[in-house]
C-alpha cells in the first residue's frame, strides 16, 4: 500500500468519529449557556417570586391550623364554665335547701312588752322543737 491509499484508508475508519466531533462541537455552540447581568437578574426574579409564594403557602396554613386551635381551645373553654355555672347552680340550690331547713330554727318571736324575757325564751323553745 501506499501511503496515500493507507491515509484514504485511515480517513475512511476515522470518518465516524469526525462526524460524532463536528456533531458535538456545532451542539456546544448552539447551546452554549451565556451568563450575563440579564440572566442573573432575571434567576433572581424567578427565585424570590418562588420564595414569595412558598412563603404565603406557608403562612396561609399556619394560620388555618391556628384557627382551628384557636376555636378548640374556646369550645374547651365553653364547655368548663358551663360545667362550671351548672355546679355553681347546683350548689345554691342545695344552699338554699339547707338554709331553709334551718331558717325556723334561727328566727326568735321577739317579745312584746308586756312579756318577760323568760316567756320570749319558752316561746322560742316551742318553735325549735316543732
Amino acid at each position: 500500500l501506499d501511503s496515500t491509499s493507507q491515509s484514504h484508508c485511515i480517513e475512511r475508519a476515522l470518518f465516524p468519529v469526525s462526524k460524532l466531533l463536528s456533531f458535538v462541537s456545532f451542539t456546544t455552540n448552539i447551546i452554549r449557556m451565556i451568563i450575563d447581568a440579564k440572566a442573573i437578574v432575571l434567576t433572581l426574579v424567578v427565585v424570590c417570586v418562588g420564595f414569595f409564594a412558598g412563603l404565603r403557602m406557608v403562612r396561609s396554613f399556619a394560620l388555618s391550623i391556628a384557627q382551628e386551635n384557636h376555636d378548640a381551645n374556646q369550645a374547651i373553654d365553653q364547655a368548663e364554665e358551663e360545667k362550671r355555672l351548672k355546679q355553681e347552680r347546683h350548689a345554691d340550690v342545695a344552699a338554699a335547701s339547707a338554709f331553709a331547713k334551718v331558717e325556723p330554727l334561727l328566727t326568735v318571736p321577739k317579745a312584746t312588752p308586756g312579756e318577760s324575757a323568760a316567756a320570749a325564751a319558752d316561746a322560742s323553745k316551742v318553735s325549735a322543737e316543732v
